[in-house]
């Protein structure tokens, strides 16, 4: 059988070639998408697009990102108070420190009674303040232990405890490194208050020190409120306080 003959004009029969040629080449497009914009209507194109698209981000999170920067000012704030916070720790060190060299004399300041006037008192009363006093102020380094333990058998309780302490760890390597002497005399004293097994003696004292570095005398004056417990019958410094 022989082939149907194409019988249009040779323009139409151009130009449908060109068109089918055409729509055969769109839809070539349609199904792989165009590798150089990567852009395309087929099903490979539309997994391409989900794959890379982003969601436009809002205000918001921008906002959000802004906050969360390290060197945003809500930040800075926070890690300055950090500073603070943790400089409090330093500076209560610094001041603990500065009360290890109290001297004897600091040591009850806290258990202080308000001062009273001077009463008349037992007569043992202030003997024992007094032959206290003196031996709590004096010592030398010649005799340092000696000394101490006369001290030791004027006081009685908590101060007991704490002088000893302080006499160890303190006095006694000054003392020597420094050649320190101390005499202590008490010019003026009178119970300020009895109660019971409870006394208190203000005291009025001249100290004279010399050392190493001060070969000379050196006087000092100054006033003490003796704290005094009955034990066994006898008076015993529970406490020395300057006033």
């Amino acid at each position: 059988m022989s082939e149907p003959t194409d019988t249009r004009p040779e323009s139409e029969a151009t130009s449908a070639e060109a068109t089918e040629t055409h729509e055969a080449t769109t839809a070539t497009e349609a199904d792989t998408g165009d590798p150089d914009t990567g852009t395309g209507t087929g099903t490979d194109a539309g997994i391409e697009d989900t794959a890379v698209s982003e969601t436009p981000r809002s205000d918001s999170d921008a906002t959000a990102d802004t906050d969360d920067s390290p060197s945003s000012p809500r930040e800075g704030a926070t890690r300055r108070s950090r500073l603070r916070r943790n400089a409090i720790p330093v500076g209560a060190s610094v001041v603990a420190a500065a009360a290890v060299a109290a001297a004897i004399t600091a040591y009850s300041t806290v258990h202080r009674s308000d001062a009273a006037s001077p009463i008349a008192g037992p007569p043992d009363i202030v003997s024992a303040a007094n032959d206290g006093t003196v031996a709590l102020l004096s010592y030398s380094p010649k005799s340092l232990d000696a000394d101490f333990a006369k001290a030791k058998t004027h006081l009685t309780g908590q101060f007991l405890t704490y002088y000893n302490e302080f006499t160890t760890k303190v006095v006694t390597p000054a003392a020597t490194e420094n050649n320190v002497e101390t005499k202590a005399q008490v010019v003026r004293s009178a119970v300020s208050k009895v109660d019971g097994d409870d006394a208190q003696v203000l005291a009025f004292v001249n100290q004279s020190t010399t050392s190493k570095t001060k070969p000379d005398a050196e006087l000092t004056s100054s006033s003490v409120r003796v704290s005094l417990h009955r034990v066994d019958g006898q008076w015993r410094i529970s406490s020395f306080d300057p006033v």
